[in-house]
């Protein structure tokens, strides 16, 4: 039996959590002159914040933590892992739930809100989706079938 071949969806959106949500957010995050940027963006959209030295690094250390979820599922969803699928669907509704408090605390910052909560839609909606669930749960099925037949 011949594997079934990868969604292109799959490996749109792996790719896209892998490099962009991951490698290259971690790294532009990292750079320190990028906070004073980021630090002008949010006063030029009217959220008018002081980041300080610990706040900053608070954000560091968020921003790399859900970098590396990113590249992790990314990397997980690209080789045909279920756990990477549940981890994404997972994340993706920890994140829509973030974006709905931010609007609770902050009603004047639906309008961002609107766009952020897209990308982590689409990846409940395709996820989900009964076509791509059996394309990863055929790949866990089938290397415990090759495992039992290597028995």
């Amino acid at each position: 039996m011949q594997p079934k071949k990868k969604p292109i969806g799959v490996i749109i959106l792996g790719t896209f959590n892998l490099v962009v949500l991951g490698i290259i957010q971690l790294i532009t995050f990292l750079i320190p002159r990028n906070w004073q940027i980021i630090e002008k963006m949010l006063k030029d959209s009217g959220i008018n914040i002081n980041l300080s030295p610990a706040l900053i690094k608070i954000m560091i250390i968020v921003q790399s933590a859900m970098s590396l979820i990113f590249i992790i599922s990314g990397a997980g969803l690209l080789f045909r892992k279920e756990w990477a699928r549940k981890l994404t669907i997972y994340f993706a509704f920890t994140m829509a739930a973030l974006i709905l408090l931010s609007v609770l605390l902050s009603p004047a910052s639906i309008q961002q809100a609107i766009l952020q909560i897209i990308y982590p839609g689409v990846l409940i909606i395709y996820f989900t989706n009964k076509n791509i669930e059996d394309y990863f749960r055929n790949a866990d099925n089938r290397e415990l079938k090759i495992a039992d037949d290597h028995r």
